[in-house]
């Protein structure tokens, strides 16, 4: 590239030297050798200049180069119309009106490059390209279910709620994934692989379900996680999960998720500290000496202090803290009483 280059600038030295042989056509041969330099001089510098415009352009993005190139387009039409009808007021031209419309050109060429740089950043290009394909075999936005979401089952209660529009789409290698668990010598393997299948057929017989089986395949890629990413990226999609590290990984591959656990968590009742919670089945001892561990009835989990020794009994306790994590929620509560037994702030 740099040869290239390098000729390039050699051209225009030459280019420039013979436009100025031919200005000084008809001088002293003095004068002529002079033009002739002048004109390879200023051959070198126009060439350099676009070299090193050519050097800046590698460097930008092609969304950049064409969003500045639509600007400036628009900007130069504008901008004619606008001297032209500026001049036209003129009778004969001048150096003034032709001082005036160089001038209104490059202002609307600067203009224009800068506003189309700026709508290139900051305008999503692809909702057009979605919205032009939304007529597609896939529809707008088809949900890619992954493995873990079909073994868990609640993706069928979910979508007959009306919360999966569009077209669902399960690929032929997770139906295979699940297959292959459901072979399994393992009984619970073979029990979430079974459940995983017969949510997929429980999808398909409801009418209201547009449920694709694609048989896409990427043989170069051995993981499902990818393949689902490349598979989504095709088809413009959205994964639905409840793997934590799958919903990672598509988000650094720009890729669209549907978190079904997020979901979960993010329609569960709020808690806030203070608030009481009856009849709390204390099941097995915490991490801490002295707490215990019980579970709401969406899988939530509650630790309790003073509570290790009531394991297997229901005991009232309070509230004391939330946490949010990435996979869930965890809640932190102090035992009150257990049911039926008066606390010591009731006896009081």
């Amino acid at each position: 590239m740099l040869m290239f280059r390098l000729l390039f600038i050699l051209v225009g030295a030459v280019l420039g030297g013979f436009i100025g042989h031919l200005g000084a056509s008809g001088v002293y041969y003095t004068l002529r050798i002079l033009s002739i330099a002048e004109g390879a001089v200023f051959g070198i510098v126009i060439a350099g200049l676009a070299v090193a415009v050519e050097m800046k352009l590698r460097t930008l993005k092609l969304r950049s180069i064409a969003g500045a190139a639509f600007g400036i387009f628009t900007a130069l039409i504008l901008a004619n119309l606008l001297t032209y009808a500026l001049t036209g007021l003129s009778l004969t031209p001048s150096t003034g009106n032709r001082t005036l419309i160089l001038m209104v050109n490059l202002t609307a060429a600067f203009i224009g490059a800068s506003i189309g740089l700026r709508i290139i950043e900051e305008v999503d290009l692809t909702i057009i390209g979605k919205i032009i394909r939304g007529k597609s075999d896939f529809g707008l936005l088809p949900k890619v279910l992954d493995t873990s979401v079909l073994i868990d089952g609640r993706i069928a209660d979910v979508a007959e709620t009306g919360f999966m529009d569009g077209t669902i789409v399960v690929p032929a290698f997770v139906l295979a994934e699940l297959h292959q668990i459901a072979d399994s010598d393992d009984e619970l393997k073979k029990t979430r692989g079974r459940r995983g299948i017969e949510v997929v057929h429980r999808l398909q017989q409801n009418a209201q379900f547009d449920v694709r089986i694609v048989n896409e395949d990427f043989p170069r890629i051995k993981e499902v996680d990818h393949k689902l990413i490349e598979l989504c990226k095709k088809i413009d999609g959205k994964i639905v999960t409840n793997d934590f590290n799958l919903n990672k990984l598509a988000e650094l591959h720009n890729v669209g998720v549907v978190n079904l656990n997020l979901l979960a968590t993010s329609t569960r009742p709020l808690l806030l500290p203070g608030e009481e919670l009856p009849s709390m089945l204390v099941v097995k001892e915490g991490k801490e000496p002295g707490q215990g561990l019980a579970y709401l009835e969406d899988g939530t989990m509650v630790v309790v202090d003073n509570a290790r020794k009531r394991i297997g009994h229901k005991v009232n306790v309070q509230v004391t803290s939330v946490l949010q994590t990435p996979t869930g929620r965890m809640i932190f509560a102090k035992f009150l009483s257990e049911p039926g037994v008066a606390s010591a702030a009731e006896r009081e």
